[in-house]
């Protein structure tokens, strides 16, 4: 009998094989039930098909359990799956990606056509996983611990990153940390009212959530922008990408800050939290010689001045627009007199 057809014949028996258990398991479990077996039973198909068309029937029973997953979520909203079930899909694949992986590894004799092929297979599996572990973050974190979590997250697949000088590991960080970021921007609370203060006006903007995990979530990626450019082996990245990290950073930093002042503090000493903020910013551009630090210092401090001329003189009174001039003042010197005294050195590093 000749491969080909041979093989054909294995692919139509092991689907149909998918087909009798899902008909005949399905009607039998909870949903989330259905969630483990499935993925198991892929698993299970899996090794037992290693060289054989029966990969196919794991694929589909590693995507059976993903549609049955979406399923839970839009028929019944009122009752989530418990938070373990979810994630055996999401071990499934990886499982999968990661096993096959490491046997073309240790199996480099392996024919093109056949590597080839799985390996992409495997990399679908990976990012299929990253997507659904976002979904499940999203879904059963907290909503106050969505920003630690995706945050937390990055940090931990940056490790592996590092510790394997995995590229593709570097983008999932990425893909995390952006992640995080927009679960901090898409707070969407009302303005609040502090003092009898509109804070509206104050900070012009919507309140984002004033929370230390999210303070420290903000400062994990200027950490991990270090690491990668004095420790890291490897990774030669762009400048330009540096800069993206500092500058998405930093201005969502910059706007924590502002929330922060307007809430604690009242909108009068924003424009003072906003000088105070351009000095330690460029501060920290003269200690770790990074030029896209010291040129946000100086856009925030150039926004202190327009906040000046545009807001605080017309709606501040006269105690709180002293104390506003005093400070913008002093950050104008400090910023001035450090110019002046390395002005040679500073020229060589922007």
């Amino acid at each position: 009998m000749e491969k080909t057809f041979s093989n054909l014949c294995q692919t139509i028996f092991a689907l149909a094989t998918v087909a009798l258990t899902f008909l005949w398991l399905h009607p039998l479990v909870a949903a989330t039930t259905w969630l483990a077996l499935t993925s198991l039973l892929a698993v299970a198909a899996t090794i037992y098909g290693v060289g054989h068309p029966g990969l196919a029937a794991g694929d589909l029973r590693t995507d059976l359990s993903g549609r049955q997953r979406v399923g839970i979520s839009l028929s019944d909203p009122g009752e989530p799956a418990e938070w373990f079930f979810p994630l055996t899909p999401i071990a499934a694949l990886g499982t999968l990606s990661f096993a096959t992986v490491g046997w073309f590894v240790r199996k480099s004799d392996a024919k093109s056509e056949v590597r080839d092929p799985l390996l992409q297979v495997a990399l679908i599996y990976r990012w299929l996983a990253l997507v659904m572990s976002l979904y499940w973050l999203w879904e059963y974190i907290p909503d106050r611990q969505h920003v630690g979590a995706f945050m937390l997250t990055a940090i931990g697949v940056f490790a592996l990153a590092v510790w394997r000088r995995n590229r593709e590991a570097l983008i999932a960080t990425s893909v995390y940390a952006v992640a995080a970021l927009f679960a901090l921007w898409a707070t969407n609370n009302s303005p609040m009212d502090v003092y009898g203060v509109n804070l509206l006006w104050a900070n012009n903007v919507l309140q984002m959530d004033v929370y230390w995990m999210n303070f420290v979530s903000l400062l994990a990626p200027l950490a991990m922008q270090q690491i990668l450019r004095r420790f890291s082996q490897g990774f030669a990245l762009d400048e330009n990408i540096y800069g993206a990290i500092i500058f998405i950073t930093g201005v969502s930093l910059w706007r924590f800050v502002s929330c922060w002042t307007a809430t604690f503090t009242g909108g009068f000493f924003l424009t003072m939290a906003w000088a105070g903020f351009a000095v330690l910013v460029f501060a920290a551009g003269i200690i770790l010689r990074e030029r896209f630090y010291r040129w946000l210092g100086l856009g925030v401090l150039a926004a202190s001045v327009g906040r000046v001329v545009l807001v605080d003189v017309w709606k501040q009174e006269t105690i709180y627009r002293v104390l506003t001039f005093m400070a913008l003042g002093v950050a104008l010197l400090v910023i001035g007199f450090v110019y002046n005294k390395f002005q040679e050195t500073i020229r060589k590093w922007l």
